[in-house]
């Protein structure tokens, strides 16, 4: 756990380090242990750009996973589909290939729809992550789109991390040659009233 959340505070090297020596010492361990921090070690090699060990690890683990029938006990989650998918389409963004981030998302949206249970999170994360795929493809009409509606379900659901997401990939846009863009403009005024309403304790 403290290499992913080095890994999320941009510590990437380091992140690295201390996940690669946990897959060391769970080696061993449970096959859902094993799984899970295969699974953030594939996301912390994807945030670097190693395509190659990012494909072999993601896939290493999601098999452990999928027949870890006491994953639940051992990791304190479920495996799901949606969390594989959602990890492969960010990582396709993160290795410069949106459009291929694209059926991945896509993929993620059918397990929701299949799944038993599915907290609000996940769709917020899942429309955030589908419209940010989308602008850096060069659609930024149809991924300001999705990417507003996704941070309204954050904000709906009380979720500050993907609130977050999305404010950190508009200071991306705004450094962008798209800063200029109208629907870059009415981004910016949804997160900004957003936060203000927060901020004022208006719900």
């Amino acid at each position: 756990m403290l290499g992913d959340v080095l890994r999320r505070q941009n510590d990437k090297a380091t992140a690295l380090s201390y996940l690669e020596r946990a897959k060391d010492q769970a080696i061993h361990a449970d096959s859902a242990a094993l799984g899970h921090v295969l699974q953030l070690l594939a996301y912390t090699y994807s945030d670097v750009g190693d395509a190659t060990s990012f494909e072999r690890t993601i896939s290493e683990g999601t098999d452990l996973l999928a027949y870890a029938g006491e994953g639940r006990d051992v990791v304190k989650k479920e495996f799901t589909p949606f969390e594989v998918n959602e990890i492969r389409g960010k990582a396709m963004r993160d290795l410069g290939k949106p459009l291929d981030a694209l059926p991945f998302l896509d993929l993620a949206e059918l397990s929701l729809d299949t799944a038993n249970s599915v907290t609000p999170r996940w769709r917020a994360l899942l429309e955030i992550s589908r419209g940010q795929a989308l602008c850096d493809a060069g659609d930024i009409v149809a991924g300001i789109t999705v990417i507003s509606k996704g941070f309204v379900l954050a904000v709906q659901c009380h979720s500050r991390h993907q609130m977050d997401r999305v404010r950190k990939y508009l200071r991306k846009l705004e450094n962008s040659p798209a800063r200029t863009h109208p629907r870059v403009q009415e981004l910016k005024a949804l997160v900004t009233e957003m936060y203000l309403r927060i901020d004022d304790g208006i719900h």
